[in-house]
């Protein structure tokens, strides 16, 4: 599978709501910081400038972002979140989106 195929460029994420973008944001937020070990602005700064070199919105890749967040019901290893997480933040990167 090729990346274009693969699902998590996909622009499957519906649009977000204003009051609820910046809650969104702050969750994502929170979950680079606890599986990358940075502090909030440093997080931050992953997620915009991710954000920015994807064509993405903010809110629109932070809540993908979240989508690859285990669910709490069936934990899975965080060696596994993270490598999702890098392929949202990191490989993305090469196919431009516009949610």
């Amino acid at each position: 599978m090729n990346e274009i195929d693969d699902p998590i460029y996909s622009d499957t994420t519906e649009p977000i709501p204003a009051e609820f973008g910046r809650h969104v944001i702050e969750q994502a937020e929170g979950a680079i910081m606890f599986v990358y070990g940075l502090d909030e602005p440093a997080a931050a700064a992953v997620l915009s400038a991710r954000a920015a070199d994807t064509g993405r919105t903010l809110a629109g890749l932070a809540a993908r972002v979240l989508a690859e967040l285990p669910d709490r019901a069936h934990p899975e290893a965080i060696e596994h979140t993270r490598a999702r997480l890098d392929r949202v933040l990191l490989v993305a990167s090469t196919v431009t989106h516009r949610e």
